[in-house]
């Protein structure tokens, strides 16, 4: 089971994009790890737990407030750290939240990729992505090709693993995905095509 302090070794980018719609009211969903994750500005803290509670059946979910300060304090750039509550409301530890428009290394399995925060919705077809799945043993950050461009809430995605299930489909607009910047490379890794005209 998930410790509160394991907490203090995750963290989730918040760029201006994502910011964006925090502070304007829309809940952003995160896996991370074992665990999973609501994003809400503070003012939609009952509607964060709504959404925590329809999660909760796959693993444990816990909701992250962004206060004001907060906000600000991810709109300049700062990393800062923000509790987060179990389902009772009550405070089950603290996570990082890294703002400003940087990229972060993710240990994916194929080696430290460069990623930056963005929502399946933003998702192009031909775009390498990571999220976090169960292993029988752990929980690993896992990279997969969008096939299709967000559509009627969902994405088609291909495993770049073979030994893997081949595709599945990420649901849901809110939730945050870790984009692979450098396409080209995963291209040339995996000895691939890309599959649009142009590449990011």
């Amino acid at each position: 089971m998930i410790k509160p302090t394991d907490f203090h070794r995750m963290w989730i980018g918040v760029n201006s994009h994502l910011l964006g719609h925090l502070v304007n009211g829309k809940v952003l969903t995160c896996s991370h790890e074992q665990v999973q994750f609501v994003l809400t500005a503070e003012a939609e803290i009952e509607q964060a737990q709504a959404v925590r509670a329809g999660l909760v059946d796959h693993r444990p979910a816990y909701v992250l407030p962004v206060t004001p300060a907060v906000a600000q304090a991810l709109a300049a750039g700062e990393t800062i750290e923000v509790r987060v509550l179990d389902g009772a409301g009550e405070k089950a530890g603290s996570l990082r939240l890294a703002g400003g428009e940087r990229q972060e290394a993710l240990r994916t399995e194929h080696g430290d990729q460069k990623v930056v925060s963005i929502l399946a919705s933003q998702l192009d077809a031909g775009d390498f992505f990571a999220i976090s799945e169960r292993t029988r043993l752990s929980r690993r950050w896992v990279v997969y090709r969008a096939l299709t461009k967000f559509d009627d809430g969902q994405v088609r995605a291909q495993r770049t693993a073979p030994d893997k299930e081949p595709s599945i489909t990420v649901e849901g607009e809110g939730q945050v995905v870790y984009l692979i910047t450098d396409r080209s490379a995963m291209l040339a890794k995996l000895g691939w095509d890309d599959v649009t005209p142009t590449a990011r």
